[in-house]
């Protein structure tokens, strides 16, 4: 069994309740000529994503990459002046979902 696999496994024993939310690389649907595509299983973890978008939880973002998450998934531009601080309150109450997320990489 490789690796990814064994980390999922381990991953999934240990957080019972959580989903597991693939990440698809873009690589693995290039054309849109066949029904399935072959992929592979990458890296899997524990992290929070934002539903309908591709953002997930980073504890170490700037300003500015906390910026562009709470601008894209709220939708406005309200916050362009607002005080690095007041931004990272609306970034960390963002609906995030946790869940396990596992790579899934084009062969």
């Amino acid at each position: 069994m490789s690796d990814n696999i064994k980390q999922l496994m381990t991953l999934i024993e240990q957080n019972p309740k959580l989903p597991v939310v693939p990440l698809v690389d873009s690589g693995v649907c290039e054309d849109g000529y066949y029904a399935r595509y072959l992929g592979e299983l990458g890296y899997s973890h524990v992290n929070k994503y934002i539903s309908g978008n591709y953002h997930l939880r980073l504890y170490d973002a700037d300003p500015y990459e906390m910026y562009e998450t709470v601008s894209d998934v709220l939708g406005v531009d309200a916050y362009e002046n607002m005080s690095n601080e007041v931004i990272q309150q609306v970034y960390d109450n963002l609906p995030w979902i946790e869940a396990i997320l596992v790579d899934i990489n084009s062969l």
